[in-house]
């Protein structure tokens, strides 16, 4: 997947989110940073459970989904056209087994 200039883009991107928030989390504790860019802290988003919810976990969430619903059905689909998802199956192989063993596959997470 990594091959796809859109796709290596969506997912260098899907990572600025999250630190945008750490920075806002930063922000609202640091009185320093505060005082220096003159900033109040009543203007800044309240960090609270509601703040976690809505602007980090949710987006975060989507995107998740996004790169799940594109990376796999590539994963699979060489499993289904060579035949070999049935003779996975046939054998006492949990799901969660087979998802490891497709990472484990991959050279992205385990570089051989």
């Amino acid at each position: 997947m990594f091959r796809s200039k859109l796709f290596t883009a969506f997912f260098a991107l899907s990572f600025i989110w999250p630190l945008v928030c750490a920075i806002l989390i930063y922000l609202h504790y640091n009185v320093d940073a505060l005082a220096a860019w003159r900033l109040n802290v009543r203007n800044l988003l309240p960090i609270d459970a509601t703040f976690f919810e809505a602007w980090v976990i949710a987006p975060q969430a989507y995107l998740g989904f996004f790169l799940a619903v594109l990376v796999g059905p590539q994963q699979v689909s060489r499993d289904l056209t060579n035949n070999a998802l049935p003779l996975y199956l046939c054998r006492p192989l949990t799901r969660g087994e087979y998802v490891v063993a497709k990472c484990r596959s991959s050279s992205f997470w385990f570089p051989r």
